[in-house]
């Protein structure tokens, strides 16, 4: 508002100068002289509610606002996957998964599943000194449950119930990885997987020919 205000007093003073100019014929006498002073302290009125006005609109920039009355900047485009890792004891194994899909083992603590972390050296463990580990890319809308909040007081029965009701993805916070539960000894797939790549245990690139 008081910009608004700014901007017709400014205004005013410049036309107002102009007219009175005019009447003078552009002499250089004192009245002129004053009339142009005022017409250029107009201008200046004019020009500084002008930028005040475009800086109040303004965008947050790493979290600070700038002053005034600000719209959002548009949000960063959002990684459209979570990486993770599963680390095989060798070159087979993963030669049979890349064909015909993982094989669920034997229980783990949190129960029978394909496991798959955020963390690429506990992977690689799991690889042993023959094997590989897989990079996962799995599309974050993909649907998944906390584990603490899953009911049952085992991890079998936690299991059973993510079975029972088609959840297929299953988040251990405390742990920082996922589980897609399944039968020990069985075809399973992860859900939302939408690319897998095959790593040595150094994070190199490797093909299985």
């Amino acid at each position: 508002m008081m910009n608004f205000i700014v901007m017709v007093i400014g205004t005013g003073a410049i036309l107002g100068s102009v007219i009175m100019l005019a009447q003078t014929g552009g002499e250089s006498d004192p009245a002129a002289i004053f009339w142009f002073f005022v017409a250029a302290c107009g201008f200046g009125a004019v020009m500084l509610a002008i930028r005040s006005d475009n800086a109040q609109v303004g965008y947050v920039h790493q979290g600070q606002a700038s002053y005034g009355a600000v719209r959002p900047a548009p949000a960063p485009k959002k990684q459209r996957h979570w990486v993770v890792f599963h680390g095989t004891p060798s070159y087979s194994n993963a030669e049979s998964v890349l064909r015909e899909g993982f094989i669920v083992g034997l229980p783990g603590d949190f129960g029978a599943g394909i496991y798959t972390t955020f963390d690429f050296a506990l992977a690689s463990k799991y690889a042993r000194d023959q094997g590989c580990v897989f990079r996962l890319y799995i599309n974050r809308n993909t649907p998944f449950l906390d584990y603490d909040s899953i009911p049952g007081r085992s991890a079998e029965e936690k299991r059973l119930y993510c079975l029972n009701n088609n959840v297929g993805l299953v988040f251990v916070k405390k742990r920082q990885f996922f589980i897609s539960y399944g039968y020990s000894g069985y075809r399973s797939s992860i859900p939302g997987l939408e690319r897998v790549e095959l790593l040595d245990k150094n994070g190199h690139p490797v093909s299985i020919q």
